[in-house]
């Protein structure tokens, strides 16, 4: 696979069909790309970049993935079947949908607690749309659901993001 592009709709796209049993929509990239840490993209000139696509780096990411996956599945069986049923239902908009999907909790090395003053505007689209669907979430939802005070602070920080987001998307 190619560097990724520093336009977010290609990205996103492009790691969607690149992986697409592992983060087949674009609410699980989005979690990749600006929640989680460690997935070997960054900041750069206000977009999202691949610091490099080895295939050592790929199947690591994959593995990874796969195993949180495995493990949601084995530890919260009826919530997985749940999300699993309604993800297929097409008939959900992204709102809906954002709310089944297993969001990491961000920290503060997560690019969306470090999004950049020279953010492009398609970027910055996307981490608005990332922190509202962080916030419409369900807790179960979430990289730790049996931590709920790591979700009420998350939940605090995202919000506090969202509204610097927003005030930049109204003076740009």
């Amino acid at each position: 696979m190619k560097p990724y592009s520093k336009r977010a709709k290609p990205t996103i796209r492009r790691m969607a069909k690149h992986w697409p049993t592992l983060m087949g929509t674009r609410q699980r990239v989005i979690d990749h790309l600006l929640f989680s840490i460690g997935t070997g993209c960054r900041w750069v000139d206000g977009c999202i970049v691949s610091e490099g696509d080895s295939p050592h780096g790929r199947i690591q990411r994959m593995r990874h993935e796969a195993e949180r996956d495995k493990y949601f599945e084995d530890t919260h069986p009826v919530q997985s079947k749940v999300v699993k049923e309604a993800l297929a239902n097409s008939n959900l908009g992204w709102q809906e949908r954002a709310k089944l999907v297993h969001w990491d909790i961000p920290c503060e090395y997560s690019p969306i607690m470090n999004v950049p003053e020279d953010v492009q505007p398609d970027w910055l689209a996307v981490c608005i749309e990332a922190c509202e669907g962080f916030l419409a979430s369900d807790p179960a939802h979430t990289s730790y659901p049996d931590h709920p005070k790591e979700y009420t602070k998350a939940c605090k920080e995202i919000q506090a993001v969202l509204e610097k987001l927003k005030a930049r998307q109204d003076d740009g």
